[in-house]
């Protein structure tokens, strides 16, 4: 049961940040470029496009790194294609070129 709350969590994430790169790399550029801060929603919207931008340039090609060199003898084992199986879903394993 947790493993497949584990992947859930991590692919709806992923997706997330994939598919949102662009609109969430604006709404942080102008969250940052001017920020408010004279109530705290406003001070919240700073700290969350902060948090934002981090795991767009910073989690994001760590991760992408991670999941694209894993051994090839790595995916093929049960466990690891339970786990993280839904990041290799349309990703072709057969060849890295």
């Amino acid at each position: 049961m947790i493993a497949q709350a584990k992947k859930v969590f991590f692919s709806s994430l992923f997706a997330v940040l994939v598919g949102g790169f662009i609109p969430i790399t604006i709404a942080c550029y102008y969250q940052l470029s001017r920020p408010l801060d004279s109530t705290y929603g406003e001070r919240l919207g700073v700290r969350m496009a902060k948090l934002a931008f981090f795991l767009l340039y910073v989690f994001l090609p760590i991760a992408l790194v991670i999941v694209l060199y894993v051994p090839k003898e790595k995916l093929q084992d049960p466990t690891f294609k339970q786990l993280f199986g839904a990041l290799y879903g349309n990703v072709k394993t057969e060849n890295r070129f």
